[in-house]
């Protein structure tokens, strides 16, 4: 009996043996195919409370004395909600390569910045946000979206180029009955922490609703806060109009 039971753990012992080198086998055959994988969100810190360059303006609604002398046609461009979406986009980029729709140099403006990868994979992506507003019906006034481009090498941790542009609309029939874009009040970069693992992009617009032959009776100033991390990792951190 304790011949045979020494035969059966031996054999046993065998049995798991090769199951275990099978196993390894498959997970390299796996890593060859698939090839390495994305960095893990785990590593993903959220930054403090959005600040830096975001400026307080005084918005106008219309009063009174501005309704009365709306047309009915006018009153339906008064915006009346506002409201807020983001979409992200896929990773682009598999090697060590940058955003080719990223310009770099010295001209290019503070929300464009660029360092050298030094180590592992680079992979580019990018993410929009955007604030619009709607009128007593529903109806969209007009919207004020931010797209950030950027690039993270995976080996460093570190984002190393991201480029943001505003990109404002006002729809058709609301431009017909006065409302325009007066412009992008700031566009600008920074990284909290004083090194390339984050890099906060911020942006503000400036509508106006001034009617023909009436004057401005409406402002808004919407901003959107963008977030990205040397994880790949990417965030919509704050927003309003």
């Amino acid at each position: 009996m304790n011949a045979t039971s020494a035969v059966e753990r031996t054999s046993g012992s065998r049995r798991r043996t090769r199951a275990m080198l099978a196993i390894a086998v498959l997970a390299g055959s796996l890593l060859t195919i698939v090839g390495p994988s994305m960095p893990a969100s785990a590593f993903f810190h959220p930054m403090p409370t959005p600040t830096g360059p975001h400026h307080r303006h005084i918005e106008r609604n219309p009063s009174a004395e501005a309704v009365s002398l709306l047309s009915a046609k006018q009153k339906t461009a008064i915006a009346k909600w506002s409201g807020t979406s983001r979409r992200l986009g896929g990773v682009r980029c598999t090697s060590n390569c940058v955003d080719p729709r990223v310009v770099y140099g010295s001209t290019a403006g503070p929300d464009r910045r660029a360092s050298v990868a030094t180590a592992g994979t680079t992979w580019c992506s990018w993410i929009e946000g955007w604030v619009y507003t709607t009128n007593l019906t529903g109806a969209k006034v007009w919207q004020f979206t931010v797209h950030t481009d950027y690039c993270w090498n995976q080996g460093t941790g570190t984002v190393v180029s991201h480029h943001t542009a505003a990109h404002p609309t006002v729809y058709t029939w609301a431009s017909v009955l006065g409302w325009d874009y007066a412009g992008t009040t700031e566009v600008s970069s920074w990284k909290p922490f004083g090194n390339n693992t984050a890099v906060r992009t911020y942006a503000q617009g400036h509508f106006d609703y001034c009617p023909p032959r009436i004057w401005c009776v409406q402002t808004k100033y919407p901003y959107i806060y963008l977030d990205v991390y040397g994880t790949g990792d990417r965030m919509m951190s704050g927003w309003g109009a």
